[in-house]
């Protein structure tokens, strides 16, 4: 097999939709899928990261590309196949449209009073919820057509829709997952022409297909598109984001003529929190192609958007380090026993001070002594436990060559443990009567 599809995923690529409702972010993946039923052969240049000023040229006659500047798998598929999962569709259509305009805009797990763009907790929680399982869905798919790339050179279209419908059906027969978020997958899905002419109705059965899988949402957190990220780098795909930038007014323009509009108030709040994608940032952002949403977009500017998608799949996502679960566990404990003992030995030298301080100011009597012993001693044992069961943060004590720096460091440890233990023993004799 060529060396460029030693990893399976390299024929995979995720690509993240991001904009405002209205920007126009449906119709641009619609447009996207024809340019690519159109054979449209790009060859590439430097990378576009976080805007469309690739030097790339397209040649919309060529049946071959150039590939001395690229080695992605959708240089050298006659064309990708394309899944499209619109959120849109795994929203039940029978939940009020207020409810659902309200489900629709997620979140991630900021804030237990609501999403922050003003939708309240139980509306919020609904979406989360179907966000969680089409997560769940993507990654089942990602699986299965990777594990189907390892145990084959090459996949046809018709084989990549025969591997998604049947781990959809799979799913179903599980009913792990809410059935309602597989079924409005799979109904779009047997919708779709995957990228081909919609005039040959029949899957292609010849040459080897890479795969790419387009999600449509808003996507407007970080945290959203990170999620999906971590799908790539697991998978080892490319990952790619596509940003609509739109002024708030045009957005609101069209969404009034939305079959289903969303609040206007919803449309300014998620403006106002939209976090950019900006690969200064986030780096995993780099394969990103911000497009003018106010615009008519032409053909280049859908190659261009292309060719940000070739260079993700030549360029899929790191993977995970694999990390021995025992091993972690292990330096886990030892680390908490270096903490506890380096807080031992700093509450035990506060005790010691404390009890000394008290005999030569005020001169207690023996048993004096040896209840005030007790309490210091039972304080230090309070504080320990509240170490060891992560009820109390304190400064890390790091392991570094730079002697000052270790020294500084664990100086910030136990002048922390000293004034926490002054303030609780202060806050015991407040309590004790006189």
């Amino acid at each position: 097999m060529d060396d460029k599809y030693q990893h399976p995923g390299c024929c995979i690529c995720l690509v993240v939709m991001c904009g405002l409702p209205g920007a126009g972010k449906t119709t641009l993946t619609k447009k996207l899928i024809s340019c690519n039923s159109l054979n449209f052969k790009c060859t590439s240049g430097s990378a576009t990261s976080s805007s469309d000023t690739s030097t790339s040229t397209c040649d919309t006659s060529a049946s071959t590309c150039d590939t001395s500047t690229s080695t992605s798998a959708l240089m050298m598929a006659k064309t990708p196949s394309i899944l499209l999962v619109q959120f849109d569709d795994i929203i039940p259509r029978e939940l009020p449209v207020n409810d659902r305009v309200a489900a629709r805009q997620d979140t991630d797990d900021r804030s237990d009073k609501g999403d922050g763009i003003g939708n309240n907790k139980a509306s919020s929680t609904i979406w989360k919820q179907y966000r969680k399982d089409t997560h769940s869905v993507i990654e089942r798919l990602l699986n299965r057509v990777t594990q189907s790339y390892k145990n084959s050179e090459c996949l046809t279209q018709k084989s990549l829709h025969d591997n998604v419908i049947s781990t959809l059906e799979t799913l179903c027969e599980e009913n792990a997952i809410n059935g309602t978020v597989v079924e409005a997958i799979r109904n779009a899905i047997m919708k779709q022409t995957w990228g081909s002419d919609p005039e040959e109705m029949d899957l292609k059965q010849e040459g080897c297909e890479c795969l790419v899988l387009i999600l449509d949402d808003n996507m407007f957190y970080r945290s959203m598109r990170f999620e999906y990220y971590q799908l790539a780098r697991k998978y080892g795909t490319g990952f790619a984001q596509i940003y609509l930038q739109c002024p708030v007014s045009i957005a609101m323009a069209r969404n009034e003529s939305r079959e289903y509009p969303v609040a206007m108030d919803t449309i300014i709040n998620m403006a106002s929190n939209m976090e950019v994608p900006d690969p200064v940032k986030a780096p995993w952002e780099e394969y990103t192609s911000v497009v003018d949403a106010e615009k008519q977009w032409s053909e280049d500017d859908l190659k261009r958007i292309w060719r940000v998608i070739d260079q993700a799949l030549a360029k899929p996502a790191p993977p995970y380090q694999e990390i021995d679960t025992k091993e972690q566990e292990e330096s886990r404990k030892a680390s908490l026993a270096s903490v506890l003992h380096q807080a031992d030995v700093t509450l035990r030298k506060s005790v010691a001070e404390m009890i000394k301080t008290n005999k030569s100011q005020n001169q207690p009597s023996k048993l004096e002594l040896q209840q005030l012993a007790r309490t210091l001693n039972g304080l230090r044992t309070e504080i320990l436990n509240e170490i060891r069961h992560k009820q109390l943060d304190v400064p890390p004590i790091l392991t570094c060559e730079d002697q000052e720096t270790q020294q500084t460091q664990n100086k910030n440890f136990q002048d922390f443990i000293r004034e926490h233990f002054r303030i609780r023993y202060t806050d015991v004799r407040k309590e004790t009567p006189r």
